[in-house]
């Protein structure tokens, strides 16, 4: 376990030389997570990252797929805000060099009118105009040691803003170490350029995780917590459970601390199995003044 701790020591440090004020980084979609199974736990999965959303979560984790599986998100992350919303499709497939995973991810932030001017206090609307978030991704991970997993993930992403458009190439690196029923994982997230809209870069949102996760067999109960380090925002802390009826029908709930720019508070989940082969989940949390957030999974092994 020295190691995890020795790394997320090095990478802290990192990520402090990259630190920014909220607001300076682009591309915020990237903090929004992806599974309604780890939104429904607090988004404390960076120890648990055992499924085709892995290569968002932990690299590392796809190493504890067995089988080829896919899943595909809905997130309405602002149920409040009309055209606002988030679609995310990933895949995880073992062979006999490692685990690969990839993923897509798309941001829609809908149409909205361009103001030219003001008559009588009511504004003069021109040109309807449109912006978009994407991401592409690749990830890759392998067991370098019986109770020990190393993965990345390399990512395209790709944003638009009206007339204007940037392009950043960003990587993940994680770690996950098991011992019987304990898992300790640490990842940094979104390494990489900056996105440039005309003359203005920005930094992408740059951050450091560090989790653990813990199974009590007789409940039966899976406890996580994470604790992130970002350089745009304070550190904050997740923590979530998970309760299994016969490994058909799971109860979750989590507690997010942040990001400050988010808001705090409980989330809830709730999710079913068929045949182990397909899994539906949904999962709720708020974005404090923002609004309520809502996510439906849909997973398939084949």
């Amino acid at each position: 376990m020295r190691r995890i701790f020795v790394l997320m020591g090095v990478m802290a440090i990192a990520t402090t030389g990259f630190a920014k004020e909220k607001g300076e980084t682009a591309s915020a979609f990237l903090k929004l997570g992806a599974g309604a199974r780890a939104a429904g736990m607090g988004d404390a999965y960076v120890a648990v990252a055992d499924d085709a959303t892995a290569g968002y979560w932990n690299p590392a984790g796809l190493a504890q797929v067995e089988g080829k599986e896919g899943t595909f998100m809905f997130l309405r992350p602002m149920a409040e805000v009309e055209d606002l919303a988030m679609s995310y499709i990933g895949i995880a497939i073992p062979s006999t060099y490692g685990k690969f995973g990839g993923a897509i991810t798309y941001y829609g932030y809908g149409q909205m009118d361009e103001i030219t001017g003001e008559d009588n206090g009511n504004p003069i609307k021109g040109k309807t105009w449109d912006a978009y978030d994407f991401a592409c991704s690749l990830s890759f991970a392998k067991d370098v040691k019986k109770d020990t997993s190393l993965g990345a993930t390399l990512k395209i992403v790709n944003g638009k803003i009206a007339e204007s458009t940037a392009i950043a190439f960003a990587c993940d690196f994680g770690l996950l170490q098991k011992k019987n029923r304990l898992s300790i994982g640490a990842v940094i997230k979104n390494i990489g350029s900056s996105m440039k809209y005309e003359q203005e870069g920005f930094g992408l949102p740059l951050s450091v995780k560090a989790g653990a996760s813990y199974k009590l067999l007789r409940l039966p109960l899976l406890l996580s917590a994470d604790l992130t380090l970002p350089n745009d925002n304070k550190t904050h802390f997740n923590f979530g459970t998970e309760y299994s009826i016969k490994e058909v029908f799971f109860l979750r709930c989590g507690y997010k601390s942040g990001p400050e720019d988010e808001g705090s508070g409980l989330t809830f989940g709730a999710g079913t199995k068929y045949l182990d082969l397909y899994s539906f989940d949904y999962a709720y949390q708020t974005f404090d003044k923002l609004g309520d957030a809502h996510r439906i999974s849909l997973s398939a092994k084949f």
